[in-house]
């Protein structure tokens, strides 16, 4: 394909029958399946994640996102009427103004009030975006991290028909990597969610070097292609840090001709 030629969107669809999507994850994050497609032969087997133990060797770097994911899911009630309103908190502006997802949205113009019924939280929107988002003014004492902590929730993929409290998991534990410490994400690197600390000991054992940057996972990972051609699809800003010693050991790799093993296209991104 040639750089600058349309794509279709057509070209990309495929049958993915919903009784295969999952609505639980594996009880142990590295039994789920593994499918590996070999490049030389074309060949594509099937195998469970802890697999990959057999396919990443001494002297591969593998780059992780340790992104962690704020709980941005939140219920509101307009203060005028009662009514219930979704929030979820797609990327701050400043200290107290954020860019949302409202549903139903239509009920929402300018200068709506909503109020959270914790009493710690409330909202006001300042505006109407042109993609039909709401910039939020957001009115709380403290720290706003440990206040969603406290009463948001984690926000699941579209495809999760089932809401987080309905679930026999933890997806406060099961939707964050093991690896996760930069709280600044509104959905998980998903890529990262099988592997288990003991699998990534076993991988540095086998000389296996980990390396990790943080990539704020965004409204993007998740918004609906709507153009015909894909190249005139927006992707929507994310904020990325490479720390300094990740980025020389990349490039010394590189530079040798040793395997860069990108986790997930959020690597690919940062």
């Amino acid at each position: 394909m040639n750089e600058g030629e349309n794509i279709s969107l057509e070209e990309l669809d495929y049958e993915l029958p919903e009784a295969l999507i999952a609505q639980r994850p594996s009880e142990k994050r590295d039994e789920c399946r593994l499918l590996v497609y070999n490049r030389t032969d074309g060949e594509i087997s099937h195998h469970i994640f802890h697999d990959i133990v057999r396919y990443l060797r001494e002297g591969d770097i593998l780059v992780l996102n340790d992104a962690k994911v704020i709980k941005a899911r939140l219920f509101f009630r307009k203060a005028e009427t009662g009514a219930e309103i979704e929030v979820l908190l797609l990327r701050q502006i400043d200290e107290n103004r954020w860019i949302s997802l409202t549903r139903p949205a239509k009920r929402l113009k300018i200068g709506t009030e909503l109020k959270h019924e914790s009493g710690v939280l409330c909202a006001r929107v300042i505006a109407v975006l042109e993609g039909g988002e709401r910039l939020l003014e957001l009115n709380y004492d403290g720290d706003l991290l440990r206040i969603l902590e406290d009463i948001g929730e984690i926000p699941l993929p579209p495809y999760i028909k089932r809401k987080g409290i309905e679930s026999d998991f933890n997806d406060d534990e099961y939707y964050q990597t093991v690896f996760a410490k930069n709280l600044c994400a509104i959905a998980a690197p998903t890529a990262g969610l099988h592997f288990t600390e003991s699998l990534i000991n076993e991988l540095m054992k086998n000389g296996v070097s980990v390396k990790t940057i943080t990539l704020r996972v965004g409204y993007g990972t998740f918004k609906p292609i709507t153009t015909d051609n894909i190249r005139n699809h927006r992707m929507e800003q994310e904020d990325y840090f490479i720390p300094r010693k990740t980025a020389t050991d990349i490039n010394k790799g590189i530079a040798t001709g040793r395997r860069i093993v990108a986790c997930g296209t959020t690597v690919v991104r940062a």
